[in-house]
């Protein structure tokens, strides 16, 4: 078996040294966050007299990358992605002594994500055109901001460092002057959700369920 895998990897090394390409790029776009309240959002079904429902909210993604082509059709990706303002509007009402209130607000923050990921193509020339799916990342620049009509915007300290996840999507390339347009939609999965620390506990806010759409321009070497 060890042989085995020294064989695989010295034909890995080998196949890239002889096709050896870098890309770079950068990209920007829009996220339609479908994002979880996650615990917040449980309070609706725990308490008959809260009624909490999430809708989603545009937010926006910029983006720059480095891949590393293994083959023609083999690539690995490697993203430095901000997540601006990601989050989700809360609609609801509570009763009160007989008497019912309306409430909404809005959740969000900014987040650097860092995924890497393995892209094949299907097509490359002249149309590009694959698959990827990968790991990723994400860690929140600074406060969650929570924005209520009545009351106005307040900031949040998150609990946890990062949340955690996979990222996967299509890509497609055309190719213009010395480099190409390029595009991608994706799909980005949280398994732990953003907390805040509520007295002495901590409360899930958001676990992330999105889709993001980006275009930009990336060289080749």
């Amino acid at each position: 078996m060890k042989k085995t895998l020294i064989v695989v990897l010295i034909l890995l090394m080998a196949s890239s040294g002889l096709y050896a390409q870098m890309s770079f790029g950068g990209r920007a776009g829009i996220v339609f966050g479908f994002n979880n309240a996650a615990e917040l959002g449980d309070l609706g079904k725990a308490d008959p007299d809260i009624d909490v429902s999430e809708k989603m909210l545009l937010n926006f993604n910029a983006a720059v990358y480095g891949a590393f082509a293994l083959s023609e059709a083999l690539s690995i990706q490697a993203e430095l992605n901000f997540m601006i303002n990601q989050g989700y509007k809360v609609e609801g009402s509570f009763v009160d002594s007989g008497t019912t209130f309306p409430v909404s607000g809005e959740v969000y923050y900014t987040s650097l994500d860092i995924p890497i990921l393995v892209k094949y193509s299907f097509l490359n020339d002249p149309l590009l055109f694959g698959a990827m799916v990968g790991p990723h990342i994400s860690i929140p620049l600074g406060k969650a901001t929570v924005y209520v009509p009545s009351e106005g915007k307040g900031e949040i300290e998150l609990d946890n460092f990062a949340t955690f996840g996979f990222t996967a999507g299509v890509f497609a390339g055309l190719p213009i002057g010395p480099g190409r347009l390029v595009g991608d939609l994706r799909f980005i999965f949280d398994f732990n959700a953003a907390e805040i620390d509520v007295v002495f506990f901590s409360m899930e806010i958001m676990k992330r369920r999105a889709l993001s759409l980006t275009v930009g321009y990336e060289l080749s070497f």
